[in-house]
């Protein structure tokens, strides 16, 4: 697997995808990862989720089904990098 797919390293781009595209609350770390990104520490919306969906997609080349996102969420730093790990 190439370095770049490793969790620890979709994490932080995730984590710096939210940094820096979206008005968050609290900066999006590794020692955040389970928290919600739709709660009040965050405060993303649902559309800002659609939007990191789309750029996590593009930027990996996966797609998500809806029942795949359903059955193993898409709510967290976390369940996003193992989500992206599952699809590659």
């Amino acid at each position: 697997m190439k370095d770049e797919y490793t969790k620890e390293n979709i994490m932080a781009y995730i984590c710096q995808l939210i940094n820096e595209y979206f008005n968050v609350r609290h900066e999006a770390t590794a020692d955040n990862r389970n928290v919600p990104l739709t709660s009040s520490f965050f405060g993303l919306s649902a559309i800002q989720l659609y939007q990191i969906l789309m750029a996590v997609e593009e930027k990996y080349n996966v797609y998500f089904s809806v029942s795949k996102i359903e059955d193993n969420g898409f709510l967290t730093v976390d369940d996003i990098a193992r989500l992206v790990q599952m699809n590659l």
